[in-house]
């Protein structure tokens, strides 16, 4: 029985297959203007033209409403082929896209950034119920393909969609009697296939195998290994948390980010009280205080995990954050990995496909990272507090010129995501200490007798201080 299923299966595909083919032998080559691109229509379609005229008598003859279809194809619809039943439809639009060149200079990682943060939620906006996507690289072109249905109508489609010399163009096949079949499959991708643009496809220049080399941040006194086909690029505005930033040549639009940023300096005086730089530290704040921290940024508390390189702790998770992307919001998504060491918090950020050999090389820079060895004594109560740095070779830092891979994606995210790790390890370290010892007098300096209120739970705190020592708000700056 099962043999039978099978090979009648069998039979139906090529039955669908020998169909295809013979709607092929009498195919008609068109050539839209003003799209800049060719292709071949099978037989058993009329095609409309962008500008056919409301009195053309197919239009009577198909039972179409002849000043409807004037008015549809004198906007951005450039074409339509339709069957004489009307049950399926090659619908061709194209429309200037004011963000983006081509998605060929994209590249395959920030293409699927945009469809998983802007357009899946497009096809929901438009009343379209979307099903999956999947990436064509057709000779010319990098497609996106699209299934999606229209509950209103009971359709379903096939669209490949692409931006190409600036212009955005949208190939869709519609099925009006149901889901779309194989053979519709089938047709869709034939019909991609034989698609010519008028200009040659644009692409993004070629680089160098680049060495690997160690990246040294000398005032947090740290190195690592930055892996190969990896190099550090300059920002476009100044970071004042984010410490360097490295692009991977092999994988355009994936970048890594580093920050280390050294909160006690940050702290005044007066916020220190009770304090010593060992406080501040992933063993000292403990896993409920990091876990709360980390879900703080944006991170899910089932994400967050505690990893180990090189023998030392991270906590790492994914996160998401919003990035003015050409002008456009998305959701990107990271991952994260923090280590808090005497005073200091140190922040990894991988952007990209984290299934991509390019995540391999994220784990390889952690593993080789160094971090000074301290000795740190609680100055407090009159301690002698010492930070002992690494001896590191800082002769190759990593200077190479770089190449504008994915400058416009990540770097705005975690402008904002750095800030507040460091703002919330301070707010924690801080509230922390301070209801633990809540009546601890700094001998070796006064408190100022001059207080301010809280406005967040009331507490009477000295002027000076930056943070409430109860809550944990910033009173200073507000």
């Amino acid at each position: 029985m099962k043999r039978h299923t099978l090979f009648r299966n069998f039979c139906m595909i090529l039955m669908v297959i020998i169909m295809c083919i013979s709607a092929w032998a009498g195919e008609t080559r068109v050539h839209i203007d003003e799209v800049g691109v060719s292709l071949t229509i099978p037989s058993g379609y009329e095609i409309f033209i962008h500008g056919t005229k409301a009195n053309d008598p197919r239009f009577e003859a198909m039972g179409l409403d002849g000043q409807t279809m004037e008015n549809m194809l004198s906007t951005e619809l450039y074409l339509t082929a339709l069957t004489n039943d009307l049950t399926s439809e090659i619908a061709i639009t194209m429309a200037p896209n004011d963000f983006y060149e081509d998605y060929n200079l994209l590249g395959i990682n920030a293409v699927k950034l945009l469809v998983e943060s802007l357009y899946k939620d497009l096809f929901e906006e438009k009343g379209m119920e979307f099903i999956d996507y999947d990436i064509y690289q057709h000779e010319q072109a990098l497609f996106v393909k699209y299934r999606f249905k229209n509950p209103a109508t009971g359709g379903s489609a096939i669209q490949y969609s692409t931006i190409y010399d600036g212009k955005d163009i949208n190939i869709t096949f519609w099925s009006y009697d149901g889901d779309v079949s194989f053979g519709d499959w089938l047709l869709a991708e034939r019909v991609t296939e034989t698609i010519v643009f008028d200009k040659e496809p644009q692409k993004i220049p070629e680089k160098a195998d680049t060495p690997s080399f160690i990246y040294t941040d000398k005032n947090a006194g740290i190195s690592f290994t930055v892996p190969q086909n990896w190099v550090e690029e300059d920002f476009k505005k100044e970071r004042e948390y984010i410490t360097a930033k490295f692009a991977c040549n092999t994988y355009p639009g994936t970048l890594i980010m580093y920050s280390g940023s050294d909160m006690w300096e940050e702290m005044p005086p007066s916020d220190r009280v009770g304090l010593c730089r060992a406080d501040l530290s992933n063993e000292a704040l403990g896993d409920d205080l990091m876990y709360s921290l980390l879900e703080e940024m944006g991170c899910k508390r089932s994400d967050i995990s505690k990893v180990t390189f090189n023998g030392l702790t991270y906590y790492q998770s994914k996160i998401k954050g919003n990035s003015d992307f050409y002008g456009v919001d998305l959701i990107v998504e990271m991952v994260v990995s923090v280590r808090v060491k005497d005073g200091w918090i140190y922040q990894f950020y991988f952007g990209g496909d984290n299934r991509s050999e390019a995540y391999k090389d994220y784990l390889s820079l952690l593993q080789s990272v160094k971090y000074p060895v301290s000795t740190v004594v609680d100055t407090n109560r009159g301690g002698v507090e010492k930070v002992v740095k690494n001896d590191i070779d800082d002769s190759n830092n990593g200077n190479v010129d770089g190449f504008n891979n994915g400058d416009v994606i990540l770097p705005i995210v975690l402008v904002a995501v750095v800030c507040l790790a460091v703002f919330l390890i301070y707010r924690y370290a801080v509230q922390k200490k301070f209801v633990k010892n809540s009546n601890i007098q700094n001998e070796s300096e006064p408190v100022n007798s001059t207080t301010n209120c809280c406005r967040y739970c009331g507490t009477q705190i000295p002027s000076e201080n930056s943070f409430c020592h109860k809550c944990g708000h910033k009173v200073k700056g507000e």
